[in-house]
């Protein structure tokens, strides 16, 4: 139905300088489950499953090519803060992205 990867190794870490983040990459729901409310589920319940397995982890970071639009909506409609700097990757513009797991206000998008 889905996968992604959770990133802890400093040398994934090339967005933010913080030693308490956590990588979000590789995330992809198989098509014939897009549009059924999987992916904003999986995000939503994302930094409670990260908070119990990585305790020690104070933020998710991930990246999105700026031309997604569908996906820079549904990570800012799960929570995500679109940060101001960009990252510029292998396949052009990247658009950082940051969820504060110590912010009460992101606390409340656990389910």
């Amino acid at each position: 139905m889905g996968c992604f990867a959770l990133y802890t190794n400093k040398s994934e870490n090339i967005y933010t300088n913080n030693e308490n983040s956590i990588i979000f990459k590789s995330f992809s729901i198989d098509s014939r489950f897009q549009r059924k409310g999987f992916a904003l589920t999986v995000l939503k319940l994302l930094p409670k499953i990260t908070k119990q397995h990585f305790p020690e982890k104070n933020e998710i970071i991930l990246t999105v090519h700026h031309t997604n639009i569908a996906a820079i909506n549904l990570y800012i409609k799960a929570g995500f803060i679109e940060q101001e700097f960009r990252f510029v990757g292998d396949y052009g513009e990247e658009i950082i992205f940051l969820f504060d797991l110590a912010v009460e206000n992101s606390k409340k998008l656990y389910v």
